[in-house]
Order: C-alpha cells, then sequence, then structure tokens
C-alpha cells in the first residue's frame, strides 16, 4: 500500500500501476494509470489562442493517464484504498 505520493508517482512512472480509490462522492473506482511515456498520448503543439488553465494547489491531487479509457484523470492520495504495480519496464 502507498503511503506517500512520491511512491506512486514513482511507480506509476516506471509502468502500470492498478489502484482502488474512494471518489468525492463516496464511490469506489477501479483505475490502471500509467505515467510511463509508452502509455502517453503524443503532445499536442500549444494552441497561442488558448488562455492556460491555472494548476490546482491541491497537494493531494494525483493526475493520471488512464489506459483503458485512453484519457488522464485524477484523484485524491487521500482516497486511495489500494494499489499495486502491474506491469514494470525493467521486467521486460
Amino acid at each position: 500500500m502507498y503511503t506517500r505520493i512520491e511512491e506512486i508517482t514513482h511507480d506509476l512512472k516506471s509502468g502500470v500501476v492498478k489502484f482502488e480509490f474512494e471518489k468525492s462522492n463516496g464511490d469506489h473506482r477501479v483505475m490502471y494509470g500509467s505515467l510511463h511515456p509508452a502509455f502517453l498520448p503524443e503532445r499536442k503543439p500549444a494552441d497561442p489562442t488558448k488562455v492556460p488553465r491555472a494548476k490546482s494547489k491541491n497537494e493531494d491531487l494525483v493526475t493520471v493517464f488512464d489506459v483503458e479509457s485512453d484519457a488522464w484523470r485524477s484523484f485524491n492520495f487521500k482516497g486511495l484504498v489500494s494499489g499495486e504495480i502491474l506491469w514494470i519496464e525493467d521486467a521486460i
């Protein structure tokens, strides 16, 4: 079980992590997430006409790429119920 955001971030950057968390509405969700470059979408060039959004100052917010939904998601680390790394780049 992850006790610090840095631990899960390290594993997310190393591969795919399966984790369950409690959403703000009380529902539980299982997600397969990653921050490993092999799973991330291509970066699009910045649109000069768009105004950048302010970054969240919530230090408990974890942003990941959901490999099943093929979309960016975030969750509150305090709501993490369980987590385990399923795939690590070095294991191949």
